[in-house]
């Protein structure tokens, strides 16, 4: 009995490393390449500014995928459409090495989203299958708070990557992480949903459910004026101009860069958790 105990700790513990793993795969796809801007754009010989659509279209691409993946994954089960999605972004990780104009570049930074948010949608499933209760939020905690450490550390990883390589390692760096991640849920992330739980009601239901939380008068009327969305919105604004102010406007160095963007990181990080501590200690 111990032994086996032991051996499902032991799981686990392993199950929790690669969903870690699959978690930060938005934030190093966003966040890892912001210094990389000017050299690419001095690469595709294209005027200032050029790049930033990149960043706009991988956070358009962000929400049509986990629009697509939710329902995929509920009617096909996690762990086929997880690899799926990974062998995707490693083949257009691979392209993005191998193009050199913008066009096709933008273009492979949306299939790079709608698949980069696979791993995250697809982990956070895994934890609702496999654990309740306080383990499933300790799970859920790990999970954000690793987004949160990669958004601090991954614009400087990534200037230096710049500043000492070049641009095409950022892109490289990510091809390893998705070749271990992939390697690793081969491996490791079992099949969590069985075929008797999985949904019968076909994937495109769920679009017509989705369009109908936008008309519906009652979802609108419930929704926060000037609330989350617009937050988000002014963050997303921030993350994709931030390279042109800070590089292009003041003329910081990339690790300058860098290091700029993770101390902000840090301190809306900082911000988020005092808030929720505040918000605990009032309540009770």
């Amino acid at each position: 009995m111990v032994q086996a105990s032991v051996s499902r700790r032991k799981s686990e513990g392993f199950v929790a490393v690669v969903l870690a793993l699959l978690a930060i795969f938005p934030p190093l796809s966003t966040d890892m390449y912001l210094s990389a801007f000017n050299d690419i754009q001095a690469a595709f010989n294209v005027p200032d500014g050029s790049l930033e659509i990149s960043l706009s279209v991988f956070f358009l691409g962000l929400g049509i995928g986990q629009l697509m993946v939710g329902p995929l994954i509920d009617r096909m089960g996690r762990r086929g459409p997880l690899l799926f999605g990974i062998a995707v972004f490693c083949i257009a990780t691979v392209l993005l090495l191998c193009v050199d104009s913008v066009g096709p570049f933008i273009a492979l930074r949306l299939v790079h989203a709608v698949w980069a948010c696979g791993g995250m949608v697809v982990g956070r499933a895994v934890i609702s299958d496999m654990y309740t209760g306080r383990r499933a939020i300790q799970m859920l905690t790990l999970l954000v708070t690793l987004m949160s450490l990669s958004s601090i550390t991954a614009p400087f990883l990534g200037s230096l990557l710049v500043t000492f390589v070049g641009w095409q390692s950022v892109f490289v760096m990510m091809l390893v992480v998705d070749l271990a991640a992939f390697g690793l849920s081969w491996w490791i992330i079992p099949e969590t949903l069985p075929v008797s739980r999985r949904t019968r009601t076909p994937i495109t239901a769920a679009f017509r459910d989705y369009a109908g939380l936008f008309v519906g008068a009652e979802n609108l009327s419930s929704a926060e004026p000037g609330g989350a969305a617009f937050v988000q919105a002014a963050v997303f604004s921030y993350i994709i101009s931030s390279s042109s102010i800070f590089i292009g406007h003041y003329g910081l160095t990339n690790i300058q860069y860098g290091l700029c963007f993770g101390l902000v990181a840090v301190v809306s990080s900082s911000r988020r958790a005092s808030t929720g501590s505040f918000s605990k200690r009032s309540a009770s």
